[in-house]
This record gives C-alpha cells, sequence and structure tokens, in this order.
C-alpha cells in the first residue's frame, strides 16, 4: 500500500505533474519465484503466491490507482491495466474501465530510474485502451470520452507533455491510432479516419474497425465483425483473407522478421502470407495476453488460470518462433494482463474480475518487477511441473523438462497403482516439452503422473473432476 502521500507540484510547459513516492522493495526470499501447490494458501498480500524454488526475483512497485480508488468497490475502481509501454526509459499504464465510466482517466508512468510513479495529466477518457509510439512521439486513441459525443479525442505526448486534440467527428470509440507514410489514421465504432494535417481535420472512409496493422509494406485495419480492410491510397478495401481464424477476437498484430504475429485468449498464431495461419501448439490450452517485440526477440506473456484465485504467469521469449526460451513463471492471485521490459527486467501488471457475491474485486493495478535469475531450461536437473489446469475436467496438460536427451517415460497410474495410460514412450531431446492428457472415459479421482528418464524419476497427483 502507499505511505503517506508526498505531492510535489512541478511547473512544465504545458501540464503540472503530481508526484507520489512509493516505496520499492524486495519481497522476502520466501515470495521470489516458483510457486508450489503444497503452499497455495501462501499468499503474499499483493498479489504473487509464496513459491518454493527461486528462478525469479520478484519486487512489488506499487499500486498508483488505489489511491485515487481507495473504496475499491464495483462502481469506483479502476479494474484493469490494459496496455504497459516503454518509453523514454518510463513505464506508462493504460488502464481504467469504460463498463463502469470510471473516467477522467490519470495518465501514469513508472520511472524506471528514479524508482517512483508519476500522476503526469488526466485524460477526459473512461479509459486508456492502449498506446501507440511513432517519431519519437507516445499517442493515446481516446477510447471513450466522458464529454459529449460530438468528437473523438486523442493525446500526444512529443516529450514536453500532453497535448489534447478533440477533432475526431462524432466518433465514440477511438479504437487505434496509426502513422502511415506520412498520414495519421483512426479507427473507431463510426468509421476509419485519415487526417493529412496532424489530425486538425480529417476524412471518414466509412467501415469501422478495431486495429491497425502493417503486412509486407501493406496497411491493414482488423475490422468489425470478422474482416480486413486494406488501405489502397485513395480508402479502405475489404479483403478476402485467411489469415484470420474465425473466433479471432485479435489483439497486438504486428510483424516479427516477415511473419505476422497476433494473439487471443486462446492462442498465439503466426502467418507468413496473407492466406493461411498457423496456431502455436506449444500454448495451446494457455491463455496468451500480450506480446512485445525488442529489437530480435519477441516476448509472450501467457497467464492461465490453475485453480479458483490462482494463475500460472510465465513469460517466453523467441528469436525465430522455432525454438523458445521460458523467462520465468510465476504464480499470481489474479492474471496479468499486459507487461514490457528493460534492461533484464519484466515489469507486469495485475487485472481481476469482478466478483458479484461481495461487491468488490480482488488485487488490480499491482504492478511487480520480475528479475529471472535462472532459466527453467537450464535447470541443474530434470523436473516434472505440475499439469494445468489442475483439478481438471477431461483434458490437461503436463509440462517437463529433460536436463539431457534421453529415452523416457510418462505414465498415469490410479490409486491402486494400475497402469491407466501411457502419453509418452520413446526417445527425446533436452530441453522442455508439453504433452497431454485426455481423460473422457475415467472416473473423476486422483492420480498420478510418473516420469522417468534414464536415472530420473519424479511424480504429481493429477485431480480429475467432472
Amino acid at each position: 500500500m502507499f505511505n503517506k502521500k508526498l505531492e510535489t507540484v512541478i511547473l512544465l510547459p504545458i501540464v503540472m505533474i503530481n508526484i507520489v513516492i512509493l516505496p520499492v522493495r524486495n519481497l522476502s526470499s520466501q515470495t521470489m519465484g516458483i510457486w508450489s501447490t503444497e503452499e497455495n494458501s501462501n499468499l503474499d498480500t499483493k498479489g504473487i503466491y509464496k513459491p518454493d524454488r527461486t528462478q525469479a526475483s520478484v519486487i512489488y512497485l506499487g499500486n498508483p490507482f488505489k489511491d485515487r480508488y481507495p473504496d475499491n468497490t464495483e462502481w469506483e475502481y479502476a479494474r484493469n491495466v490494459w496496455d504497459m509501454i516503454l518509453w523514454n526509459q518510463k513505464i506508462y499504464f493504460g488502464h481504467g474501465d469504460v463498463a463502469r465510466n470510471s473516467g477522467p482517466t490519470d495518465i501514469w508512468y513508472y520511472d524506471i530510474s528514479e524508482q517512483n510513479f508519476i500522476n503526469e495529466f488526466t485524460a477526459d477518457e473512461e479509459q486508456i485502451y492502449r498506446f501507440r509510439e511513432f517519431n519519437d512521439c507516445l499517442y493515446i486513441p481516446g477510447h471513450d470520452p466522458t464529454e459529449s459525443h460530438d468528437f473523438g479525442n486523442f493525446y500526444v505526448n512529443k516529450g514536453e507533455g500532453w497535448e489534447k486534440y478533440r477533432t475526431i467527428p462524432v466518433e465514440v470509440h477511438v479504437n487505434d491510432i496509426f502513422i502511415f507514410h506520412d498520414s495519421l489514421f483512426v479507427t473507431g465504432s463510426k468509421g476509419i479516419y485519415a487526417s493529412a494535417d496532424s489530425g486538425l481535420s480529417w476524412y471518414n472512409y466509412g467501415n469501422s474497425g478495431s486495429e491497425f496493422f502493417v503486412f509486407k509494406d501493406q496497411f491493414y485495419c482488423e475490422g468489425n465483425p470478422h474482416c480486413v480492410f486494406r488501405y489502397n491510397g485513395s480508402g479502405f478495401l475489404e479483403e478476402n483473407v485467411h489469415f484470420l481464424p474465425d473466433n479471432h477476437n485479435l489483439n497486438h498484430i504486428m510483424d516479427f522478421k516477415g511473419s505476422l504475429i497476433y494473439i487471443n485468449r486462446e492462442n498465439l498464431y503466426t502467418a507468413s502470407d496473407i492466406d493461411n495461419y498457423k496456431m502455436m501448439d506449444l500454448f495451446t490450452g494457455k491463455n496468451p495476453r500480450d506480446i512485445i517485440i525488442k529489437e530480435d526477440t519477441l516476448f509472450i506473456l501467457l497467464s492461465t488460470e490453475w485453480t479458483d484465485d490462482c494463475y500460472l504467469t510465465e513469460v517466453f521469449s523467441t528469436e525465430d518462433l522455432e525454438s523458445w526460451h521460458n523467462e520465468f513463471e510465476i504464480m499470481t492471485s489474479s492474471f496479468a494482463l499486459s507487461f514490457e521490459y528493460f534492461s533484464g527486467s519484466f515489469y507486469i501488471s495485475l487485472g481481476t474480475e469482478f466478483y458479484p457475491d461481495t461487491n468488490s474485486i480482488g488485487i488490480s493495478g499491482s504492478i511487480f518487477q520480475i528479475i529471472p535469475t535462472r532459466s527453467l531450461e537450464t535447470a541443474e536437473r530434470s523436473r516434472l511441473f505440475h499439469n494445468y489446469p489442475n483439478p481438471f475436467n477431461t483434458v490437461t496438460t503436463i509440462k517437463y523438462h529433460l536436463q539431457k536427451s534421453d529415452f523416457m517415460t510418462i505414465k498415469i497410474y490410479n490409486l491402486n497403482g494400475q497402469e491407466v495410460e501411457t502419453l509418452v514412450n520413446g526417445y527425446q531431446t533436452a530441453g522442455v516439452h508439453y504433452v497431454k492428457w485426455f481423460a473422457e472415459g475415467l472416473p473423476s479421482g486422483l492420480y498420478l503422473c510418473r516420469l522417468h528418464a534414464g536415472d530420473f524419476s519424479e511424480a504429481k497427483k493429477l485431480i480429475l473432476q467432472k
């Protein structure tokens, strides 16, 4: 929680800054790294479960949003941090809630060098859903104005403070903003707009969309409903493409080394051309939340419900979309919705759902710094991880790490010691692997999963609950 609020008013050319100094402290050694199901009652009050192994250092940075919404009620609390972006060695947070009309919304950032949170500006929006960076400037599309709906807004920070532009005609929800070929584009519920004078006037091309992206030098807008519009220089035409899954609800669409990358809450997808897509089997059964690109590396944040009020939160990285590196994994009391990376550290924020039985929500907006201390793939020994989800209903995923290539088996046993099924039986290479267990025809109860690889053997309990 906050110490007593220390306020410093600093006069800048455009805005007044309100600085709140927050304590930055390391959690105890018992609250670092990988959580064990045997310790699921040991929940740190900030939202990180106490672990049994040290794989990452966890630093609680604070929760600036609780100062504005102290009652933590259904109507007054900004429930999620929708987006995070690193800009000028500051991490900006997009937060708020259009469903509960929680605006106006403060623009907060975390100053990495000073280690404090700064309230830089107040946007006249119910929430800040997305940031974009172009030409060393930071942009915010006005997602839902607190003012009349005669005009929509967008905001620009050129390094000297925020400027508000209330110029987009009859646009209530500005979903995205983009610069392509020196023109400024926005898309929302009323159309796709273009401006040749930096947002002072606009032309409406019609249609509507949710997110812009560039792929192979072509400019696109993901449309509503399931469709894609391509910009041809004079308008946006609907394209008959097959690189989006039918139940897409996609976000974070971007080009990574010539492949289109995007996620929904079910998987990570890649497309090498405009007519097909591939789902990454590695993340089947998990819940991708965010992806970012840093130089030659793609990072993906996954936060998957493990049990009630418990989420497996992890980050993977890749340089070629073939080999993936598990940066860290921790257990959190709520899902992580967005993240950033800077100088060897990951920064994550927790979101939460509304609990109607208590008329309140849980830990929301807590910000953590995660410093990986030991790669899961380079652990000193082989390891069988806990399955997820657990308990499960008919299907669960089992993760395991082999220290070296070897002949190995994974078998399932019932409580009588009888073998139920052999999941793996053969030679496998060193590294992290996954296998699914489909238990449709078996009764509910406790089962044992055992891994044998050379001289190594480990077992975990699985709970089938139909």
